[in-house]
């Protein structure tokens, strides 16, 4: 995954049909969140949508940033819409303070706790070319790799198989 690079001056509108297009795809694979370069983008923008203690956020970020964070830490369990069945046990953040512009053009800025922290993290970090698999020791992406080739290749066979038979 290739880094992102800032919206400068571009006019927003002509991003609105990509903005649609990942809540879209978020909501189809059942994601929390999705960045312009997931989908073939260069531009750094995510959107984010997910529902936290019954209350819905859902937001677009462009030009995102982390301002600061605490020194404190919490680890769980992350998925990626990039890397399908994968789970990785993944520190973050608990909580930072972060800086972007949403749909209108408008700068925010806002303390973030929680899910929302993680998320916002986990995106960040595409924009920055990184995965879930970057903070894994090089071993263990090898070993995530092949077992992602091996059910590729059974999805394939199967494929094959079932059109051989029809």
């Amino acid at each position: 995954m290739s880094p992102t690079i800032n919206i400068g001056e571009v006019p927003l509108e002509g991003f609105k049909d990509v903005i649609e297009l990942m809540f879209k795809s978020c909501e189809e694979y059942q994601g929390v969140g999705l960045t312009a370069n997931q989908v073939g983008l260069i531009f750094s923008i995510f959107v984010m949508n997910f529902k936290e203690k019954g209350v819905l956020f859902s937001g677009v970020f462009i030009n995102p940033e982390i301002v600061s964070h605490s020194d404190e830490t919490l680890v769980a369990p992350e998925m990626c819409l990039s890397l399908p069945s994968v789970k990785v046990n993944k520190e973050r953040w608990k909580t930072i303070n972060a800086r972007w512009k949403d749909a209108a053009g408008v700068v925010h800025e806002e303390e973030m706790i929680g899910m929302k922290a993680v998320i916002f993290q986990h995106e960040f970090d595409h924009c920055c070319g990184k995965t879930i698999l970057s903070s894994l020791p090089a071993i263990k992406q090898r070993m995530v790799v092949e077992k992602m080739k091996k059910k590729l290749n059974l999805l394939i066979k199967s494929y094959i198989k079932r059109d051989l038979q029809a």
